[in-house]
């Protein structure tokens, strides 16, 4: 898959808020699935992140060409939340439709 860019945003936020977004320099080799794109750092056009805050649920969006002429997908979406976990810890949980914090916006 060959990204263009990329957004964050905050979807607990009435209005949903940006948090963070990029344009990626096109590159001759697609990503891989194990390849990264880290949050705040993504290379060209970037723009300033927000820190990332537990309870919210984020939404992320891929905007991109799969390498395969045959496949027409222009873009990847999911969301995600971080939820506590014990003493100040936390952890990345990702966020499907069929969870209440798909709806809420919130995620406990």
């Amino acid at each position: 898959m060959r990204v263009h860019a990329i957004a964050v945003s905050d979807e607990s936020a009435k209005p949903v808020k940006d948090v963070w977004g990029a344009s990626v320099e096109p590159d001759k080799t697609p990503l891989s699935p194990a390849a990264c794109i880290v949050y705040g750092r993504a290379g060209a056009q970037d723009r300033a992140a927000r820190a990332l805050k537990s309870s919210p649920v984020y939404e992320v969006y891929l905007n991109g060409r799969s390498s395969d002429p045959g496949d027409s997908t222009q873009g990847y979406v999911a969301k995600f939340c971080f939820a506590p976990d014990g003493a100040n810890g936390r952890k990345l949980m990702t966020v499907k439709p069929d969870m209440p914090a798909w709806r809420s916006g919130t995620c406990q």
